[in-house]
């Protein structure tokens, strides 16, 4: 049978013995330590950075996209796609990492919480630092692709 959050008044199915909306149990016991899973369209100050909570170092906070393991191919294609389809689309391409300690996906969970300034301060170091890598691999790819065309040019204009 169906049951009621005491806290909330979120309808919960029988199965479930905390409310997933707000962590309070059939008692009316309310977890301070919840953090409901979200998606990251709604979060407020940021819905385009998921937030994780990194059960490897126990980081919470927004997550970091890294190009910091793609290949050199991998980045042509993502080059390619950002110049032809749209400038974001990079992003699909990028690994979502911890920025504290580096760990991937696997070690994430989604985290709604509020972060910590030494979170935050972690997250916009790291942010810093992969804009910095992201800038120079998209010269690199410009400048490649540049000398591509004037070589097409050039083959062209001699025959």
């Amino acid at each position: 049978m169906s049951w009621t959050c005491q806290n909330c008044g979120t309808e919960l199915e029988p199965q479930f013995k905390v409310c997933w909306n707000c962590g309070t149990d059939h008692k009316g016991k309310v977890d301070e330590t919840f953090a409901k899973d979200s998606d990251p369209d709604e979060l407020s100050d940021a819905p385009e950075i998921p937030r994780i909570s990194c059960e490897r170092c126990g980081y919470q906070g927004k997550v970091l996209f890294s190009t910091e393991q793609k290949s050199g191919i991998e980045w042509l294609v993502a080059g390619l796609l950002s110049t032809f389809v749209s400038q974001r689309s990079w992003v699909h391409f990028c690994h979502k990492i911890c920025p504290s300690c580096g760990s991937d996906q696997q070690s994430h969970r989604s985290w709604s919480g509020v972060i910590s300034d030494e979170n935050e301060s972690i997250w916009d170091k790291a942010f810093e630092a992969e804009a910095v890598r992201n800038g120079k691999n998209r010269r690199l790819f410009y400048f490649t692709m540049g000398c591509i065309l004037v070589a097409i040019l050039v083959i062209w204009w001699a025959l």
